[in-house]
């Protein structure tokens, strides 16, 4: 019953969201004029489509890839085969997709660790440092459009403020996960474990943190930062070269304003899309936030 008034809430939050938004720009515009959300559907071009669904599924792989070499590095015995962490990441995509503020990442944790018997602080470690490089591809790709915009029409200032933010974001990231995890995990351990019953949750808490630290430090002395960097910026570009096309198949013949706008101020609103999909707003797979995010920076970039 609980779970149902949940879902109910999210689904109302999202059509509530998606109402004000449409509420927006149907504002001041003839009904002859009105973009006919039914007609963008029907209209949608099916080869690019197509071409969208098979990079998600590349993308998919490789990223499914990328967890299995980091469970390998951080010296886990019970390493799910390619079939198998597929399976997964494909569950995890969507179970992050469903609840806010990416909590639905956990989901890859328990399946990992209940269903093929990882050990919990190699599925964290997996997980959280999938994460950290997934915003330093992201700086990447900023930095890839700003070399873009310095060779062609010029510097943006949004360009500079994305290139800002994405730097902060890494840097705290790579920061937190490999230098302030392990100097709290020992600092923690020196001050309170000679303190605390064996038994005890606390003491259990510190163990697990010491074992997640270790495996962290284990993934960063295997050597291989490069390698995982190039296959977190493979998967972003498959990403967003994937939602490109997704938009252009729907923007293309039904919104041509829309659908002649540079390349990298469409992956500026993606981004966005997904910066709004990760608040933490009760929505219902995340309908309403994303479009919100992404309409905000389309608004901020003039359109």
């Amino acid at each position: 019953m609980k779970q149902g008034l949940r879902i109910a809430l999210s689904i109302g939050v999202s059509f509530a969201i998606l109402a004000m938004l449409l509420q927006m720009v149907n504002a001041g515009v003839p009904d002859d004029q009105r973009p006919g959300v039914l007609n963008a559907l029907l209209n949608t071009t099916s080869s690019v489509l197509i071409a969208y669904l098979s990079l998600y599924l590349i993308g998919l792989m490789v990223r499914a890839y990328r967890y299995r070499m980091l469970l390998q590095m951080s010296g886990e015995v019970n390493v799910p085969n390619l079939r198998q962490m597929a399976l997964v990441t494909g569950i995890r995509n969507m179970v992050v997709d469903m609840l806010p503020a990416r909590i639905g990442e956990l989901g890859y944790v328990g399946l990992l660790n209940r269903g093929y018997g990882v050990k919990l602080q190699h599925c964290v470690s997996s997980m959280t440092i999938a994460i950290a490089f997934d915003l330093l591809a992201l700086l990447v790709i900023v930095l890839s459009i700003l070399a873009k915009q310095l060779f062609g029409t010029g510097l943006q200032p949004w360009a500079m403020v994305a290139l800002v933010s994405a730097l902060v974001v890494s840097v705290i990231a790579m920061l937190g996960l490999f230098v302030v995890t392990p100097a709290v995990s020992r600092w923690m351990n020196r001050r309170f474990q000679d303190r605390l019953n064996e038994q005890s949750v606390a003491t259990k808490l510190l163990d697990l943190l010491e074992e997640f630290s270790n495996s962290l430090l284990t993934v960063r002395a295997a050597g291989h930062t490069a390698q995982v960097l190039m296959l977190s910026v493979v998967i972003r570009v498959l990403k967003y070269f994937g939602f490109y096309l997704l938009f252009h198949a729907v923007a293309g013949p039904s919104f041509a304003a829309l659908a002649e706008l540079p390349a990298e101020q469409v992956v500026s609103a993606l981004i966005g899309g997904e910066i709004g999909a990760s608040l933490p707003i009760p929505t219902f797979m995340s309908f309403g936030t994303y479009e919100a995010g992404s309409a905000l920076v389309f608004k901020l970039l003039g359109m």
